[in-house]
């Protein structure tokens, strides 16, 4: 079977990175993962991501800087945010997120909305 896409799943909490990125391999995808929002930019360097799906609230660089970098370096690179915390409406509002074609997800992402997305 071909793989589908390339996508990175980005998210400090370890255990949503690593279920997400087994749930798209399931369904055929190639699927990197990365746990920083600096971890993703060097893991994208290197995979050439056509998806990026990331939490919005991480330590450090947070999923929306990180995101448009990505979309810098890779402009067709479709981006899925995702998020369990009402201060990432505010950043998606601060930011003009939706300028930038971004999608929000909100966490727990249910299998079959992710997957419509995509």
């Amino acid at each position: 079977m071909a793989l589908k896409a390339r996508i990175l799943v980005v998210d400090d909490d370890r255990d949503i990175a690593e279920t997400l990125a087994a749930l798209l391999r399931l369904h055929a995808y190639d699927v990197r993962t990365a746990f920083s929002g600096k971890a993703a930019i060097h893991v994208a360097l290197e995979f050439e991501p056509e998806i990026l799906i990331t939490d919005v609230v991480m330590p450090g660089m947070n999923g929306l800087e990180m995101a448009s970098h990505i979309r810098s370096l890779f402009p067709r690179c479709k981006v899925l945010l995702i998020s369990g915390r009402s201060v990432a409406a505010d950043l998606v509002l601060k930011t003009h997120v939706l300028d930038e074609g971004f999608e929000l997800l909100a966490k727990p992402v249910h299998p079959d909305d992710l997957l419509e997305r995509l």
